[in-house]
């Protein structure tokens, strides 16, 4: 398994012979990390929970790209199927932990932020080399991204060129998170799962026609009627610019209708902590960008960005989740009795081979 390129190992036989707590976790280097540029009492606050951010950003790396090697030959997913969810199960764990660390930082008021702001110069969040080489790895692609002056690559290269170069191979078509997602799914379409789903949509569509009318909403009937027409045929799904292949719509469907059935319970567990992720991920970005709007308003970012106003659009704009289909498909699950015959479409995926 390849970890990320950052990452540091010592060779054992070289390491001191009476080894503790202190030595093992470096606790003085790491201690000597926060040097204050102030004299003001919440800048180190504001220090050593950036620095906690990087950390937990490094081990995020670290778990995500194991998902990825994981990943990458399909033939051997059902079989680390259950350390996958594993590794996808502990980067939700981080992410909750992220998300609420920001609760730490509040505990500052915007004077006191204020009296200190002038030391950042030009530092900014935006410059998080690990955090940018995460979301390429879970598969931002740069086109989606809210326009910020220059790229991050053409404004930080000089600085992190070996970065740069992780960047340009974590955005390569076909080895991000999203990308395998994509071909896994394709791999669990079954041609004869998709026949019977299409027979339950009509049995559906029918049920749905006989309350509707009751109620006197035939108009939003036929408009759900024809989206459920459109997504059963490959042509129809294309014009709902969905990200994810029609094939892969197929596999998504299947894994979640049928969740009840052991063979994919754990199929089921990935989609489900891809979503978590992805809601996370955002709940992340909300909070961020509401405690920037609390500390300094309507100000210019340190990094010459808009502050508030361009975090509230990475917030807004759809192009960051990540993996926003399979939320979609929410819109085209049928109910249980409508899928007449039970395990029908039998396909090759065991997700028990590694229990």
């Amino acid at each position: 398994m390849s970890e990320p390129e950052n990452s540091v190992f010592v060779d054992k036989r070289s390491s001191d012979e009476h080894l503790d707590y202190d030595s093992y976790l470096k606790i003085d280097d790491l201690r000597r990390l926060q040097k204050c540029r102030s004299k003001e009492h919440d800048e180190h606050l504001f220090i050593v929970i950036h620095q906690v951010y990087e950390l937990w950003f490094k081990e995020l790396d670290v778990e995500i790209s194991s998902v990825l090697d994981m990943m990458k030959d399909l033939r051997q997913i059902d079989v680390m199927m259950l350390t996958i969810v594993s590794r996808l199960q502990r980067v939700t764990v981080i992410m909750k932990i992220l998300v609420d660390q920001i609760k730490v930082l509040e505990t500052m008021t915007p004077l006191d932020f204020l009296d200190f702001r002038h030391e950042l110069g030009t530092g900014t969040g935006f410059q998080s080399v690990q955090f940018r080489l995460i979301e390429a790895k879970l598969g931002i692609r740069q086109g989606d991204r809210v326009g910020h002056g220059k790229t991050y690559k053409e404004q930080y290269k000089p600085r992190h060129e070996d970065y740069g170069k992780q960047l340009n191979k974590a955005e390569e078509r076909g080895s991000t998170l999203f990308d395998l997602l994509e071909s896994w799914l394709e791999s669990r379409a079954d041609q004869t799962f998709w026949e019977k789903y299409c027979k339950g949509i009509d049995e559906f569509m029918k049920e749905e026609e006989e309350r509707e009318m009751k109620k006197g909403r035939l108009q939003q009937h036929r408009e759900t009627k024809h989206s459920f027409e459109e997504f059963k045929v490959k042509s129809g799904y294309m014009k709902k610019k969905f990200r994810l292949s029609f094939e892969a719509a197929q596999g998504a469907i299947m894994i979640i209708q049928k969740r009840d059935d052991p063979r994919f319970h754990t199929s089921y567990q990935l989609v489900s902590l891809l979503m978590d992720l992805d809601s996370l991920l955002m709940h992340w970005r909300n909070n961020h960008s509401l405690f920037v709007h609390r500390m300094i308003g309507s100000k210019i970012g340190t990094g010459g960005s808009g502050g508030y106003e361009y975090l509230k659009q990475t917030v807004q704009s759809d192009s960051y989740r990540i993996y926003a289909d399979l939320f979609k498909f929410s819109s085209f699950i049928i109910p249980r009795r409508c899928m007449m015959t039970e395990h029908a479409g039998n396909t090759g995926t065991t997700d028990d081979k590694q229990s």
